[in-house]
């Protein structure tokens, strides 16, 4: 894999755990060891403002092919994650309000003056 630096986890029992983090310590690549002995992976990617962008769904081999992908607002709060399988969640914002809306159905969580759910 690529990245700054590598930290492989192991434990008796159980798989081992590799994890590739680039030059800004984000982890970019994690992969685990399945006990048919073949490794399986998922990447992340972020945009320029270090907000993770994209999540590949778990694949073997070298690269994926199908990702969950967030958008966000000029308050850097996450506006819409797009599924590979092409579901969609949003959320919105308002003051004291904050709506997500998965697969249709609309929740929202109102905040008191003080900040608290």
């Amino acid at each position: 894999g690529s990245g700054l630096y590598t930290v492989t986890t192991t434990a008796t029992g159980q798989p081992a755990i590799v994890t590739h983090y680039d030059a800004l310590e984000r982890e970019i690549r994690t992969g685990n060891q399945r006990f048919d002995g073949q490794w399986q992976f998922v990447d992340k990617t972020y945009n320029r403002k270090g907000q993770l962008e994209k999540v590949s769904l778990p694949f073997k081999g070298s690269s994926p092919s199908l990702w969950n992908t967030y958008a966000y607002d000029s308050y850097n709060r996450p506006t819409d994650l797009t599924e590979a399988s092409g579901k969609t969640t949003t959320w919105s914002y308002n003051k004291l309000n904050t709506t997500e809306t998965k697969n249709g159905i609309a929740t929202t969580k109102t905040l008191d003056a003080s900040g608290a759910l």
